[in-house]
């Protein structure tokens, strides 16, 4: 199974934090050196929840904004040629290439590099930050080591074409990662390597992984685009399919791998959020609840609810509230 972990500087005092996080994770984890500003340190804070396998990691941080950096140093000491890639979901990134141009990764964007490239980063203006950093063995997924010049970062926007099925991909993972078997985690940092080999232009994968990797991320990026509009009585395989710029038929494709539909995922997403909301909200009205979830009518509503669950919507809250 994957070794799942935790690091925090919750229970440090908070004049020791900066130096824990520096020895215990920058140091020992993931090799590199942070530098925060004096002043800043009385207030630093840190965690990191991972995923890790055979050499590919699932890091998310949450954390002061602390400059990061892996130069020649760090490199040498802790050689790899592992695939990162990394998301900053809510704050602009400075990212400085040892041997290039630095540049600013927008908010969102995903940055695909590789480990022996030395670099600097931070997130602008030294905010607080959330990030996701997956660390991927370049031969764990059959690529070809890329040479010098094609190890620079390179941000990527995520909002079309491979960058929108990145991160889909890293993010369904990173939801999941904790909860995977070891068959399941290697595939799925297989997949995610290969995307973003693709999306880098760093490598040349094979046909047959590229077409695998890219039918995984299309799944997920649908699943995301569904679980975003849950609320919308149009959502359906049509829409799925044209937003992500495929036939139907396609759409259908990707999803008979699961055992199940596209349509019957959307449904099964829609009952789940609505499970959600009558747990999480009692006093919302039933009727809010089925429109809040996309479904056309509260008729509609109550046949597909008593349908997976056999028990009407307010049967299964009274249920709940009986549980208190």
């Amino acid at each position: 199974m994957p070794t799942v972990f935790s690091v925090s500087t919750d229970r440090v005092a908070k004049r020791d934090r900066f130096a824990y996080w520096r020895e215990a994770v920058s140091e020992r984890l993931t090799f590199t050196s942070v530098e925060c500003a004096e002043p800043e340190r009385d207030r630093f804070f840190a965690r990191l929840d991972g995923v890790s396998q055979g050499g590919a990691a699932l890091l998310q941080f949450e954390r002061s904004g602390v400059t990061v950096h892996r130069g020649a140093r760090e490199i040498e000491q802790f050689p790899n040629d592992n695939l990162l890639v990394y998301c900053a979901p809510a704050v602009a990134t400075w990212i400085s290439p040892h041997d290039g141009e630095a540049f600013v990764a927008p908010p969102g964007s995903i940055v695909v590099g590789y480990a022996d490239a030395p670099l600097s980063q931070a997130p602008l203006n030294g905010v607080d930050y959330r990030c996701i950093l997956a660390t991927l063995p370049a031969a764990l997924a059959g690529l070809p080591r890329a040479r010098a010049g094609q190890r620079a970062p390179r941000a990527i926007a995520s909002d079309a074409g491979l960058g929108a099925l990145l991160i889909a991909q890293l993010e369904a993972w990173s939801r999941a990662a904790a909860a995977l078997d070891a068959e399941a985690f290697d595939l799925a940092a297989l997949s995610l390597a290969q995307l973003a080999a693709l999306a880098h232009g760093s490598g040349e994968p094979r046909e047959d992984r590229s077409r695998e990797a890219v039918a995984v991320a299309r799944r997920a990026a649908a699943e995301r685009f569904i679980t975003q509009n849950l609320h919308r009585a149009d959502l359906s395989p049509a829409l799925v399919a044209a937003k992500l710029e495929m036939p139907v038929r396609r759409l259908h494709a990707l999803f008979e791998p699961t055992g199940i539909s596209a349509a019957r995922r959307i449904l099964a997403q829609r009952l789940a959020a609505a499970k959600r909301l009558l747990i999480g909200l009692p006093d919302l009205p039933v009727t809010d609840v089925a429109y809040r979830c996309g479904f056309e009518s509260l008729a509609t509503f109550y046949r597909a609810f008593k349908t997976a669950f056999a028990m009407t919507a307010t049967e299964f809250r009274s249920a709940q509230s009986k549980r208190l």
